[in-house]
């Protein structure tokens, strides 16, 4: 064979090779990944359901199919995602549907259409839909507050800033008057890291100086928000533009230590939102050429990977942070960032598609109490920006209208220890921020109009649980939010919510489940938890006996109590009576084992100092004298640093 004909049969070969249409791979999906959703043939309580599937390394656009009828006549087609997942924009009759998907690679190719699979949407289900791209850019506000609020808000918080909420605006005021005769926080000076022994004892404190610096110009921005008053205006200006100019690339990178970056993420574009008309042009350019920056560091970080890396992997820790954090940059610099929709419209897909991935729909969380309450402190803001910004009920999904549950079951009041996890050891203290925005949303989420002359609390919906929460709160003497985020609960939210409830939950943790029943009463259920670790608390539902009756929740000061807890329905407590509770507690649990132990009043020793699991989250220990504990970093990201309370 001639060396022209072997170059033309190899040419050939390769045009051939080359116009081959790609291929879905079709394969299952690794532990580390999300995988398959709904579930083949799974019944769904949203509607309508997030599709996701597993991301094709030759993908640059997917297209979606789904249809009531296995042959996809009178098919749905969504063309065009840039992520591999899709929430229509409307909800979706109830019944059995159909669906695939399929890729386009960069030369324009498509490939053949993936495995079928189906679901079903029950007729009780949620309507839940998601705003697309363009329905995002629609609903944000044109003009600045965008972030808690927007500008026809202002109005009504300026008067209850000067009227029922006066005494928690007078504070704020008060501490802005502060920051006006201080020095603003200055930069850090040295690039730590938790991976680097010689600077890791500054890794944690450039993180505190950040988000201090960054609440300084907050504080001032968003007193001025409020009155308009100058010198407010132009103290956040001043604050602004110095944390503009802080080094990207120096103590705040974020692949050197995310920590110390996430606050510049998010808070600065906070006090730059806030006090948007006190800066000049040249200002915002300012700002919004070094946020171009830190966000573009965070969407090409493995944390993130484009939106599609995390959707494919979302367990790793701290990427559940960027997401949303992301967002908020997203949002106060929609218009001026061209990445800007791009990192919204992944975040909004990703809240429906894969948050919580730590959990099951009953609230509970793999990791325990302490990183739950991390992680939640910090997803508080985006349910309340999303809300806002983009009319999306984060309550409507499940897990959110039932996450106050697994403390009653891991940490009922006067327990030494919250169970298991990291921080175990501690009991919860510091998260009344946190349960009071859960309860107030969840509260009013469930809010009806009364009849006429009727108090609420008379028929209180079975479905919501926050009283529950409440109590809890309550008996732990939890304080509610402060600063800026409390006034904003006050005016968003309104009231505590209701009282303590006089009788335990419904059976079931979930009020659209077959099996939901509020007689017999009980605590809700809990279920295994299928990530990293697996709990069960409470598989069988209580049945109280004919002798039953409420305990009483020992008091701390009771010198010691024993509690028997049996695995058979009828389960009793025993123990001292107690002085202290004010309100009914819910009626003894059923877990899965059997323990009687003494628990002297006195709690027990922490770690000494020097103890790696001696600082908790929300600790009040200087950050500059004991850094936090360090764990290994996660490999789904190197841009991972551990953290025992997140940012």
């Amino acid at each position: 064979m001639t060396t022209t004909r072997i170059v033309g049969v190899l040419c050939t070969a390769f045009a051939l090779a080359a116009s081959a249409a790609p291929q879905v791979s079709n394969r299952p999906a690794a532990p580390d990944e999300w995988g398959y959703r709904p579930a083949d043939h799974a019944t769904v309580h949203l509607n309508p359901p997030s599709l996701i599937w597993l991301h094709e390394p030759p993908a640059r656009t997917y297209c979606v199919q789904w249809s009531a009828a296995a042959d996809f006549s009178s098919a749905t087609t969504i063309d065009k995602l840039p992520f591999n997942t899709y929430t229509h924009t409307a909800p979706l009759p109830p019944g059995t549907y159909f669906w695939h998907y399929r890729f386009t690679d960069k030369t324009g190719q498509a490939s053949n259409w993936s495995t079928t699979r189906s679901f079903t949407i029950a007729k009780d289900a949620t309507e839940f839909p998601m705003p697309n791209r363009a329905q995002q850019a629609q609903r944000l506000p044109k003009d600045h507050p965008r972030l808690f609020m927007r500008p026809e808000d202002l109005p009504r918080l300026r008067q209850l800033a000067a009227g029922e909420e006066k005494d928690r605006f007078d504070q704020l005021r008060r501490t802005a008057e502060r920051l006006l005769k201080t020095p603003p926080t200055p930069e850090p000076t040295t690039r730590a890291s938790a991976r680097d022994d010689a600077t890791r004892q500054w890794w944690w404190p450039n993180r505190e100086t950040a988000i201090k610096a960054c609440d300084e110009a907050g504080v001032l921005a968003f007193v001025y928000l409020i009155t308009q008053d100058q010198k407010y205006g132009q103290g956040a200006r001043d604050r602004i533009l110095r944390l503009a100019a802080w080094d990207p690339d120096g103590p705040t990178n974020f692949a050197l230590n995310d920590e110390a970056a996430f606050p510049m993420l998010y808070r600065l574009p906070r006090a730059y939102d806030w006090a948007y008309d006190a800066l000049t042009p040249a200002d915002r350019e300012k700002v919004q050429k070094v946020m171009t920056r830190r966000g573009d560091d965070v969407w090409k970080s493995s944390q993130v990977g484009f939106g599609v890396g995390h959707l494919t992997k979302p367990y790793a820790s701290h990427a559940n942070r960027a997401w949303h954090k992301l967002a908020e940059c997203a949002i106060a610099f929609y218009d001026t960032i061209p990445a800007a929709p791009d990192w919204l419209d992944f975040a909004v897909n990703n809240f429906y598609a894969a948050y919580p991935v730590w959990s099951d729909d009953d609230g509970g969380w793999h990791e325990g109490l302490a990183y739950e309450n991390g992680y939640m402190s910090k997803v508080t803001w985006w349910l309340q920006v999303s809300k806002t910004a983009l009319d999306i009920d984060g309550f409507k999904k499940p897990f959110f209208s039932q996450v106050g549950d697994f403390a009653l079951y891991l940490a009922p009041p006067h327990t030494p220890n919250m169970g298991f996890g990291d921080l175990s050891y501690n009991t919860p203290s510091g998260w009344g921020g946190t349960w009071e925005y859960f309860i107030r949303g969840v509260h009013a989420s469930h809010a009806h109009p009364p009849t006429p002359g009727a108090d609420r609390s008379e028929a209180p919906d079975p479905s919501d649980h926050s009283p529950y929460w409440l109590w809890w709160k309550d008996q732990y003497h939890m304080p509610g939010e402060t600063g800026v985020l409390g006034f904003l609960y006050h005016a968003h939210l309104g009231g505590r919510g209701p009282a303590a409830p006089p009788n335990p939950p419904p059976t079931s943790p979930n009020p659209k489940s077959s099996t939901a029943s509020a007689s017999p009463p009980s605590t809700p259920p809990s279920s295994t938890r299928a990530t990293t670790s697996t709990s069960f608390l409470n598989p069988t539902p209580w049945a109280p006996s004919p002798t039953a009756t409420t305990p009483k929740i020992p008091s701390p000061s009771t010198p010691s109590a024993t509690r028997s807890y049996s695995p058979t329905p009828t389960a009793t407590i025993t123990a001292a009576p107690s002085t202290t509770s004010t309100s009914t507690p819910p009626p003894p649990r059923t877990p899965s084992w059997s323990i009687t132990k003494a628990r002297s009043s006195t709690p027990p020793a922490p770690s000494p100092a020097s103890s790696p699991k001696n600082s908790p989250p929300n600790s009040t220990t200087s950050p500059a004298t004991q850094p936090p504990p360090t764990r290994a970093s996660s490999p789904a990201s190197s841009a991972t640093s551990p953290s025992p309370s997140p940012t």
